[in-house]
């Protein structure tokens, strides 16, 4: 076996129209046959009409891929990427989640559209390569999301030829606001500089998400938008309901990032007395999460009382692939993880 073929064949633009093809000769993996037999598989337009016995009589008018030595799969889904860092590669070792944050500015601020768009793409051909069909993208803008770099991301997507739900990450309070204690450590001189910098307020940023929203021109069976505060305690309570009520208006989801570090879990006790999950999800007032929304990075471990919040609350976790997340321990709590 030298391969693999992801059962997603398309290699022609959305919306033309394309002869049947039959991707022939290889080995089919699926929930039901997880022996890897093999299958021929015959797709219609952007859809996989059926699945046959290798030989099978399909007709004449119809393209052939040949996947002899190949291991056809179903298309992969990455639960939570960044469109923004594709072009961060080789930038940093070793970081920490929070030096990783402090440095954003730097590592992807200041970028064209086009760059946004490319960085996009070539996020995407990435996963495309490896199997990845579809995914949940928080797409990251320093300062604040804007309606062209939004719709740089989302095109890039449907240029490639993936499903993506593109939410912009976002957030209206600074690092060194949101973690308690953090700027009076900082030496002073450094500390009136961090101290000075301002991100968009809420008002500002939600008036973008609308605009967005309201005048988004993609096929939503494809490319759908929704909304990415990025983590709690980065964002003002006006903030995280005004992105709840936003996003049950259009009928979209929320994905946050909740406690991902140490520092995150410590923050979240400090500033508001309970953990970050509890409070998005065990305030009334806030009430982030249903069953439409999403948290993810979860890592640390979860109190009694939290675990059961968010299983009743259908809150659901995925692995984060620097952060080491104990997809085994997730799965004791009655938690289920997208694949």
């Amino acid at each position: 076996m030298h391969g693999l073929i992801f059962a997603y064949a398309q290699p022609y633009p959305f919306g033309e129209i394309c002869m049947k093809q039959l991707i022939h000769g290889g080995r089919l993996l699926t929930a039901g046959q997880l022996d890897g037999g093999p299958a021929d598989l015959l797709i219609d337009g952007d859809t996989i009409v059926a699945v046959l016995q290798p030989g099978e009589s399909v007709g004449d008018d119809v393209r052939r891929i040949d996947a002899r030595d190949r291991l056809l799969i179903p298309g992969l889904v990455n639960a939570h990427t960044h469109a923004a860092n594709q072009l961060n590669k080789g930038m940093v070792d070793r970081y920490s989640l929070e030096l990783l944050l402090s440095a954003a500015p730097w590592t992807g601020g200041g970028r064209t559209v086009d760059y946004k768009y490319l960085s996009a793409y070539v996020g995407a051909l990435e996963m495309v390569r490896k199997g990845c069909t579809a995914c949940y993208d928080l797409a990251a803008e320093i300062p604040a999301p804007t309606v062209d770099g939004i719709e740089a991301v989302a095109r890039a997507y449907n240029d490639v030829g993936m499903r993506a739900v593109i939410a912009p990450m976002m957030a209206d309070v600074t690092f060194y606001n949101a973690i308690p204690g953090l700027m009076d450590a900082i030496p002073p001189g450094l500390r009136e500089r961090a101290a000075a910098i301002r991100l968009q307020s809420h008002d500002q940023i939600l008036a973008t998400c609308r605009t967005i929203l309201d005048g988004w021109s993609f096929d939503r069976d494809r490319l759908r938008p929704a909304l990415g505060p990025t983590i709690p305690h980065h964002c003002t309570d006006d903030f995280l309901t005004g992105c709840r009520d936003l996003a049950k208006d259009h009928d979209i989801g929320v994905q946050m990032h909740v406690l991902e570090s140490k520092v995150q879990a410590v923050a979240g006790v400090r500033r508001y007395g309970t953990t970050l999950l509890f409070r998005i999800i065990g305030t009334e007032m806030l009430s982030i999460i249903d069953m439409r929304n999403r948290t993810i990075h979860m890592r640390r471990t979860l109190r009694s009382s939290s675990r059961r919040e968010a299983t009743a609350q259908g809150a659901t976790y995925a692995r984060s692939g620097g952060m080491r997340a104990t997809a085994l321990a997730i799965v004791s709590y009655g938690l289920p993880i997208p694949a």
